[in-house]
């Protein structure tokens, strides 16, 4: 497996882990709040951006920010359109899109260094 491509997935799915762990078992907090806050800055871009290949860190860093305020807004829109304001499953969902680009990251890396 590629330490480049396997690093950071694991980093994100650890992230992922205990951004899920502080949102459902802390208390209100400000580090609590400013975890789930950089994690819905970066990490469902991250999780994404991560397949592109792309190498450059600050291209990576300026995809994955953008990207990860596309898909809150869009995940955000979707939940006060179909179901009502709900965070907690808009939460969810974005840690579901980061996991699965985490743990296909791993997959391709996985299936890269099989192939070779």
């Amino acid at each position: 497996m590629r330490l480049v491509t396997a690093v950071p997935a694991a980093a994100l799915l650890l992230c992922a882990i205990i951004v899920d762990a502080m949102a459902q078992f802390g208390g209100p907090s400000p580090l609590r709040t400013l975890f789930v806050a950089v994690f819905l800055l970066l990490g469902p871009g991250l999780g994404i951006v991560g397949l592109l290949g792309v190498e450059d860190p600050w291209e990576l860093l300026a995809l994955a920010f953008g990207l990860s305020i596309a898909l809150d807004t869009a995940v955000a829109l979707m939940l006060v359109y179909v179901v009502g304001w709900y965070p907690g499953a808009g939460l969810g969902i974005l840690l579901a899109i980061s996991i699965a680009g985490a743990l296909a990251q791993l997959w391709v890396s996985w299936a890269f260094e099989a192939a070779e």
